[in-house]
């Protein structure tokens, strides 16, 4: 069966307190999102990508005399 890699962008709104917005958005990267105080606003895209590994099916190896 393929597997696929899968890339959601997904929204939160939240407020915080800092002196500017570089040290805003440097909370926001360490922000706790499952604090109550954020909300969930969405989600804004997902992305699949199927993985490039080689895929065997093994029902066409078996019994034909292929190595197992």
């Amino acid at each position: 069966m393929p597997t696929y890699n899968i890339s959601m962008k997904v929204e939160y709104i939240f407020e915080v307190e800092a002196e500017d917005e570089q040290e805003a958005e440097k909370l926001a990267w360490e922000y706790d999102y499952e604090d109550d105080r954020s909300s969930y606003a969405g989600v804004y895209s997902i992305d699949v990508d199927e993985c490039e590994e080689d895929y065997i099916d093994e029902s066409e190896t078996v019994g034909e005399g292929k190595d197992e």
